[in-house]
């Protein structure tokens, strides 16, 4: 009985101490975004760091991730359920970080080995272009260019697959019923992109 309470106890402390839980975007930046003219931006400039024109004919997951970030680690399976249940959908996911080995682990890491995805890989000098998104892991989602949904990819302490917003976006594109949604005010394990 002791040691279940101790590890309870352990439980408790590593999910709300050791990782950052905070709220994504507590000083409201993405809603500087919050027009459609705004989001063209957005979405302008991320074609450019992924430097792709197939972004506006096709639907594109584009994950954002920061080096050193533990919640990096949590998100794993949930991109792998992600790229799984999209394999039967034409998609393609790019990956933005500034991290040599994170590029190098991509295929191993987010893909299960049955998934058969097109996957890019972005490496950049480092994060400060992104000054725009307030706190990573984060996700976007272009459907033939225009943007989807942008934030977290799910919310709670643990941000898995079952309490996510990603799914639920995703069905209605592939519904052709294509949102358009800025989440900045979600509360989970994130970490400050700047």
């Amino acid at each position: 009985m002791i040691f279940l309470w101790l590890l309870l106890v352990v439980i408790v402390f590593w999910s709300t101490q050791i990782r950052p839980i905070q709220v994504f975007d507590e000083n409201n930046l993405l809603m500087l975004y919050d027009t459609r003219q705004q989001k063209n931006i957005l979405v302008k400039e991320v074609i450019g760091l992924v430097q792709s024109e197939t972004l506006s004919s096709e639907l594109a997951i584009i994950h954002f991730n920061k080096p050193g970030c533990t919640c990096n680690e949590i998100t794993k399976s949930h991109i792998r359920d992600i790229n799984k249940n999209q394999q039967e959908n034409s998609y393609h996911s790019y990956f933005i970080t500034s991290n040599q080995s994170v590029k190098e682990r991509v295929s191993e890491d987010y893909f299960s080995d049955n998934v058969d995805a097109q996957k890019s890989i972005v490496l950049l000098d480092s994060l400060s272009s992104l000054d725009w998104l307030p706190a990573l892991p984060a996700v976007m989602i272009l459907d033939k260019g225009k943007l989807a949904y942008l934030g977290p990819y799910s919310s709670g302490t643990f941000c898995g697959s079952s309490n996510s917003y990603i799914e639920p976006v995703l069905d209605m594109i592939n519904n052709k019923n294509t949102p358009s949604i800025l989440n900045g005010v979600d509360f989970g394990c994130y970490c400050k992109n700047n």
